[in-house]
């Protein structure tokens, strides 16, 4: 099938990928990893359109580099640059709205119910992610692909083009580097 006969008749947009490699290969990449994707912003972004553009984004990002044809680890480009771009949204939106995170997405316990309480647990929440935000790149990346991402130690090495020890060691610091902080921040004394 060519691009003359698709665009002369109804528009599918499937089969139209699909006639071009780079957009099969494209899609073959969004079935296989687009689900565990989808989770791990969610865990990150924990809103619905925040989600939806960092997932575009990726693919978008991915889509460029199929052009070169050259071989890769796809899985670990797209779980390392949605991580990536996922974080870069949640500054933007400290930084313009001056808030670490749409406090209506901030999950309160229901054990919490006075307003007191639940504003000392979004302090918490912005205090961890603030200290996750300022970590070293590799370690935020270990650490985000590990926890939010949900994937094993040797998932996480291929991802970052490192091997399954180091991984662990770099969220070993990670974790080491986040409790210092934790304890150094102000109001730390409820941790």
């Amino acid at each position: 099938m060519d691009y003359a006969s698709i665009l002369n008749g109804p528009i599918d947009l499937v089969q139209a990928a699909r006639a071009c490699p780079n957009q099969a290969r494209l899609l073959a990449v969004m079935d296989r990893h687009g689900p565990g994707l989808v989770q791990m912003l969610w865990r990150i972004l924990g809103h619905q359109a925040d989600v939806a553009d960092a997932y575009q984004e990726t693919f978008c990002r991915l889509a460029l580099l199929l052009q070169d044809g050259r071989t890769w680890n796809k899985k670990g480009f797209i779980f390392r640059t949605a991580a990536n771009i996922a974080l870069d949204m949640l500054r933007r939106k400290r930084r313009d709205a001056g808030l670490s995170r749409d406090i209506d997405t901030c999950a309160v316990p229901a054990r919490d119910p006075d307003p007191a309480a639940a504003a000392a647990h979004r302090d918490e929440l912005d205090r961890l992610h603030d200290a996750i935000g300022d970590l070293p790149d590799h370690l935020r990346q270990t650490l985000v692909l590990r926890e939010f991402g949900e994937l094993d130690y040797p998932a996480v090495a291929s991802a970052m083009n490192i091997t399954t020890p180091t991984a662990r060691q770099y969220r070993h610091r990670a974790v080491l580097l986040l409790a210092g902080k934790l304890k150094a921040s102000p109001g730390s004394e409820r941790i």
